[in-house]
């Protein structure tokens, strides 16, 4: 997993230096789109902010000042309970809560392509840190914030996709309607059947 803030999707990077985009790449590289839908931007609120810039500002500068303190309290938690659970019954029990959030998040999708499932499960894992982080009080959210949150950016992923089938059945598809968008006139006809033409209509003379 990795986190870029770049403006233009991979798909825009594909199509500038002349290539598509592969379904791998896709599932590789998620594009999520960073405007959350409340006119803010970014953001759904300011919180004591005047403005999305202002707040912007504030969270800029305090990022700047406290940094890294959240991540090693998580990790000394996280090695507490593996030193409780043991590795193994730890490593299980993560691995079923995360299966138990993907298949929340694509409970509307139950025919999901194999590459759908396979982004499901990395926003779920994502989810899963955030809940381990409340648990461990460390965000100061209810614990059902981080399924919830991380499920809605899922959901713009997929609307964004279009389809959660393949990516290579649509891509056929879609390259065999702009073939016969660009060649119809070209390199097709109408084919009427003559001998339907021939026969006789109702009410006609025999």
């Amino acid at each position: 997993l990795f986190l870029s803030t770049g403006e233009k999707t991979l798909d825009d990077l594909n199509k500038e230096s002349g290539k598509g985009t592969k379904a791998g790449q896709e599932v590789r590289f998620v594009d999520v789109p960073a405007d959350a839908g409340a006119g803010m931007g970014l953001f759904e609120e300011t919180h004591h902010c005047d403005t999305p810039g202002e707040f912007a500002d504030y969270l800029a500068n305090a990022c700047g000042q406290f940094y890294g303190a959240p991540f090693r309290a998580f990790m000394e938690h996280l090695a507490d309970r593996m030193a409780a659970e043991g590795v193994r019954g730890l490593h299980e029990a993560l691995l079923a809560r995360m299966d138990t959030i993907a298949s929340a998040y694509l409970q509307n999708w139950p025919k999901a392509s194999g590459q759908v499932r396979s982004v499901a499960r990395r926003f779920a894992m994502i989810a899963l840190a955030g809940e381990l982080a409340t648990e461990f009080d460390l965000t100061g959210w209810d614990r059902d914030t981080p399924e919830v949150l991380v499920g809605l950016c899922f959901a713009d992923w997929l609307r964004l996709r279009g389809t959660a089938g393949r990516r290579e059945d649509e891509q056929a598809i879609q390259q065999l309607r702009d073939f016969i968008s660009r060649n119809a006139s070209a390199r097709f006809e109408d084919w009427v059947d003559k001998s339907a033409e021939e026969q006789p209509q109702s009410g006609e003379d025999g």
